[in-house]
């Protein structure tokens, strides 16, 4: 009996033994379990993207998720970048013209000015005037695409009634246009129609435009303007920077375009000699890649 009670002794102690050997294993299984994969981990970390920057700007901004709408219905709610109208009010003051401090067909949200109007306001069939009542130093204007061919000939009414100087972001395809060559094109310097204020020898006109020489990009409530992949888009056509001169700015301002011209001609020049430079050094690093 007393041998049959000490087996039974040895078989409980190798059982426990077992279980605890069976236990450690499923502890160091689970452990192994735990440990992510590689593969995992780089997509976890391609996931976290950098902020983007667009053109000049040096804000970081995080990009706006895809977009439903179309480009022709992002051409209507298109923002001025900050950056790009900073630029457009140092060109302004080098003419010796004033900044503006209203800008139209805005909200409080997009206005590049201390005074806006909105839509409820409607620029189109009203007086550009602050709160109705005062005449503003200057205007700014980056109107919807499909109102141009009525914004433009208001423009022209407006300047005349109250003295006005606007400065306005125009896309270059409306050169085609018939209300740009009776508004704009019949009345740029250098021309024989003269304004009241204009007297004796020089040049007639009071309205004078600047193409601008870039990509422009765009902002839709305060986000880059994206496709429908998601994808930051520039605008493909060109711009021009129009500005209706008032009476007061008018004398001097023929010399003011000489001096921009020949300030833009040596920046271009040197541009171009950069440019050839870095060809020719491309074509050297191509010819001895070649030899080698």
């Amino acid at each position: 009996m007393m041998v049959m009670r000490k087996q039974k002794i040895a078989l409980t102690k190798k059982k426990s033994q077992t279980k605890v050997i069976h236990k450690k294993k499923t502890k160091r299984n689970s452990i192994t379990k735990v440990i992510p994969n590689p593969k995992t981990i780089r997509k976890m970390k391609s996931k976290k993207k950098q902020p983007t920057k667009i053109g000049i700007r040096t804000k970081q901004k995080t990009i706006k998720p895809k977009t439903n709408e179309t480009f022709e219905q992002q051409k209507e709610r298109y923002e001025t970048v900050p950056d790009d109208y900073k630029e457009f009010v140092e060109i302004a003051k080098f003419f010796g013209l004033p900044e503006p401090n209203l800008d139209i067909m805005a909200s409080k949200k997009n206005s590049k000015c201390i005074h806006h109007l909105n839509k409820k306001y409607d620029a189109l069939h009203n007086d550009l005037l602050i709160d109705g009542k005062v005449i503003p130093n200057a205007i700014y204007l980056n109107a919807p695409h499909t109102v141009y061919s009525e914004i433009i000939p208001h423009l022209e009414r407006q300047y005349w009634k109250w003295d006005l100087t606007i400065m306005a972001l125009i896309p270059s395809r409306n050169e085609r246009t018939v209300y740009w060559h009776q508004y704009i094109e019949s009345n740029l310097f250098g021309t024989k129609k003269r304004h009241p204020c204009q007297f004796g020898k020089g040049l007639g006109g009071y309205i004078f435009h600047i193409p601008l020489r870039k990509t422009f990009h765009f902002e839709i409530d305060g986000f880059p303007a994206t496709s429908e992949d998601g994808k930051i888009q520039h605008d493909p056509s060109g711009y021009k920077l129009v500005f209706w001169i008032g009476s007061k700015y008018l004398a001097g301002f023929q010399e003011k375009i000489y001096e921009y011209y020949a300030m833009y001609e040596k920046k271009m020049l040197t541009y171009n000699e950069d440019k050839r430079k870095r060809m020719a050094e491309k074509r050297l690093i191509a010819k001895n890649s070649k030899i080698k």
